[in-house]
């Protein structure tokens, strides 16, 4: 067995749900801990779920110009589009650059509750 360890509240991840849980219990004074089986915290959500996939999304309704229903319009007609045609790696460029964002927040919040983060075992 390991250390002991005393805490008032163990969030099992570092998502938003438990992100939230252990800001209310630091503004609480409770001690926290946040077990994350991931490298960082943000936990799916960040990672590989909800932001890199609705920023994908975004991109490619950005670059197409298709977010507002109008049909892509270049930017030599007057349009806010790219004359040239997204390329796979200028889309996940720009989803890479968001979620490191997102993970930066993510761990200013996290640092902010002084909570103690605790890898998961794997089995």
């Amino acid at each position: 067995m390991g250390a002991s360890h005393d805490f008032d509240l163990i969030c099992i991840g570092s998502g938003p749900a438990g992100q939230r849980a252990a800001v209310q219990a630091a503004k609480l004074r409770k001690r926290v801990a946040i077990v994350e089986r991931g490298l960082d915290v943000g936990g799916v959500c960040v990672h590989t779920g909800t932001i890199p996939s609705k920023t994908f999304r975004e991109a490619v309704l950005s670059v197409t110009g298709h977010r507002n229903g109008a049909a892509y319009i270049s930017s030599q007609e007057g349009g806010i589009g790219s004359d040239e045609r997204p390329t796979a790696e200028r889309l996940l460029s720009r989803v890479d650059a968001i979620v490191k964002t997102e993970a930066a927040c993510s761990r200013t919040s996290f640092a902010a509750t002084m909570s103690k983060l605790l890898p998961a075992r794997r089995p």
